[in-house]
């Protein structure tokens, strides 16, 4: 696990969908965090529709818009980075998954 990963994120809201979500995600704060979350919007099942997934230079990239019940709240777009760790996990899992693909493969020569 890498610790301390600075994920670049560009975040863009909509004054409008903000308007039409903020009483009930208000509510929910305080539904679920008490008098403390009275000032706070809470989103529990909020959706995030990506366009783009995608690996390139050792980031991960995803772009994408985010809504609650229907209404589209923003865009987020964050850019994470995959230490050496992270990446030797990938590649042990892939490969763990490829010899079982292998032994299937061979199995039904």
């Amino acid at each position: 696990m890498e610790k301390n990963v600075k994920v670049n994120t560009y975040l863009t809201l909509s004054k409008e969908g903000l308007k039409a979500t903020r009483k009930g995600a208000s509510e929910e704060a305080i539904a679920e965090i008490g008098e403390e979350g009275k000032d706070d919007l809470y989103y529990p099942d909020l959706s995030w529709d990506t366009d783009e997934l995608y690996f390139e230079d050792g980031e991960i990239y995803i772009n994408g818009n985010f809504s609650h019940q229907g209404k589209e709240l923003g865009h987020l777009s964050p850019t994470i980075p995959l230490g050496n760790e992270t990446i030797i996990e990938i590649i042990e899992y892939y490969m763990e998954k490829m010899e079982k693909v292998k032994a299937v493969l061979e199995a039904t020569k």
